[in-house]
């Protein structure tokens, strides 16, 4: 079914806009921010993203998913006059250099979403209001006590210890706790809590002992974040995830089936991101203290890496092949062959202590 025969059908007279994202989860996550200012102003939204990622978007407040596409998705349903490429929003390192419009904008530090929500203005002369608070996942009734019910048999197995579910990787190694953090976190948590690692889990991580806890489905791990009793996560798809949840779902939900509906139960590492960026209100945030001398850099291939020496005065050298890291971090060598200097830096100890604080233990 194509689109306009969607409109015909509906009788739906409201104009449309679809929005390409990349086939990333954080950033499908992201973008129903833009979604919810769009419909906001009156617009139908669809989006085009990886297949998988598309029942994120399942819920959403004036989503029909007739206007969910398959990036892959071949011939296109869609018309190309309706649709807005969003997907290369970071190409212009959108926290140093001059993006249109970043000059009207009170902080170049802004969250991901706005600066997908300038594309459309730019490109549409929209006015949009978006917000990181309306970055969201919404969970039926039967996906949130699917979810409430597999965190309480974790913890019944368990001794009745809360949930804790920790994502430690990223897609650069600038954004991923090393594996002997994450290791001194969970045995840290021992006697208090439980801990899960997300899968998937790279190799990097085997020696860890903590449970694997996940699914193939989003929307299940969706339900599984937005259920756990806490969550420790890097700059990655599942942070925006949790966070969506929490912030979609609603509270009365949460407080019939017993679920911390607090943001502060997501405690956030960050090397190289900038908390403004990337987390949302009422996060816990544990930072890097010392290490690299530029951090928060942002850098995480969002620009050529040679450009990053032009923004911060001094040389970038990439640390390995582009193909294979795409972080352009300016050290030669990461410490171990995990991850960046920066993430070395972040204290288990703050994280344990947060994560404790947010189990009221």
């Amino acid at each position: 079914m194509t689109l306009e025969h969607v409109e015909e059908v509906s009788g739906n007279s409201r104009p449309t806009v679809i929005l390409k994202s990349t086939g990333a989860i954080g950033d499908a996550v992201i973008a129903s921010a833009v979604q919810h200012a769009l419909h906001q102003t009156g617009y139908n939204v669809g989006l085009i993203s990886a297949g998988f990622t598309l029942p994120l978007w399942h819920g959403l407040e004036g989503v029909d998913n007739s206007l969910l596409f398959d990036s892959k998705q071949d011939p296109p349903q869609f018309p190309q006059e309706k649709v807005v490429d969003i997907s290369n929003y970071l190409a212009q390192f959108p926290h140093s250099v001059q993006f249109p419009k970043s000059s009207e904008m009170k902080d170049v530090w802004a969250h991901l979403c706005k600066w997908m929500g300038l594309i459309v203005e730019n490109e549409r002369n929209i006015p949009l209001d978006v917000s990181r608070d309306n970055v969201r996942v919404v969970l039926t009734p039967e996906e949130a006590e699917w979810g409430r019910n597999q965190i309480y048999d974790l913890s019944k197995a368990n001794g009745n210890k809360p949930v804790v579910i920790i994502s430690p990787n990223s897609g650069t190694k600038n954004r991923s706790l090393p594996s002997d953090t994450v290791d001194t976190v969970v045995k840290g948590l021992e006697g208090k809590a439980i801990s899960y690692l997300l899968e998937p889990v790279p190799e990097m991580y085997s020696s860890v002992l903590a449970g694997r806890i996940g699914n193939k489905d989003l929307r299940k791990v969706a339900a599984l974040l937005w259920a756990a009793n806490a969550y420790i996560g890097a700059d990655s798809g599942p942070l925006h995830i949790a966070a969506g949840s929490l912030q979609g779902t609603p509270e009365d939900l949460s407080y019939r089936l017993e679920v911390n509906h607090n943001l502060s139960k997501i405690v956030v590492a960050l090397g190289s991101s900038n908390p403004d960026v990337i987390a949302y209100k009422g996060n816990i945030i544990v930072f890097a203290h010392g290490g690299c001398p530029v951090a928060p850099c942002g850098a995480h291939g969002y620009y050529p890496v040679e450009k990053y020496g032009e923004h911060f005065k001094r040389t970038f050298v990439p640390t390995a092949e582009p193909v294979k890291d795409k972080s352009g971090c300016i050290y030669n060598n990461y410490p171990n062959e995990q991850t960046a200097l920066c993430m070395q830096s972040i204290p288990a100890g703050a994280i344990i202590a947060n994560v404790r604080g947010a189990l009221g233990k």
